[in-house]
């Protein structure tokens, strides 16, 4: 049986920032694969490399009560080293499918963004924060 996951059946936990968050991306990896040939004449063989890790973007709305104060902590330069990063997949009823985790380890704050400000606006305000990851599970 599949179980074709929706994005919206995605649920997103930071360690070091605990809270809901609507949005993640970036989860992105690569490493670059060589082809040599060991000797004259003989077949090429793939060498691989490190597996190199994308930088990871969470996003959600801005609590006036709880992100003021982390986001003060990250004005501070507060980088949250060791940051651990979890998309837990869901069902259609919500809840968690069984060994379909996703998880990003080593994380530290590259990049965060508070709400923007406008008179004349009612739009809401969302903390944006982006990691550097480490590796992954």
């Amino acid at each position: 049986m599949s179980r074709f996951v929706t994005q919206d059946r995605i649920k997103v936990t930071v360690s070091s920032m605990p809270g809901s968050w609507a949005t993640i991306a970036g989860q992105e990896a690569e490493r670059e694969n060589v082809k040599l040939r060991p000797g004259a004449g003989e077949p090429k063989q793939v060498v691989h490399t490190q597996l190199e890790y994308g930088d990871v973007t969470v996003t959600r709305l801005f609590d006036a009560d709880t992100d003021a104060a982390l986001l003060a902590q990250l004005n501070k330069g507060n980088a949250f080293a060791g940051t651990t990063i979890t998309e837990q997949y869901l069902d259609a009823d919500g809840n968690a499918i069984p060994g379909s985790q996703s998880i990003h380890t080593g994380c530290a704050v590259l990049s965060f963004s508070g709400p923007e400000g406008d008179a004349n606006s009612s739009d809401m305000g969302y903390l944006t924060v982006t990691f550097s990851r480490a590796g992954a599970e």
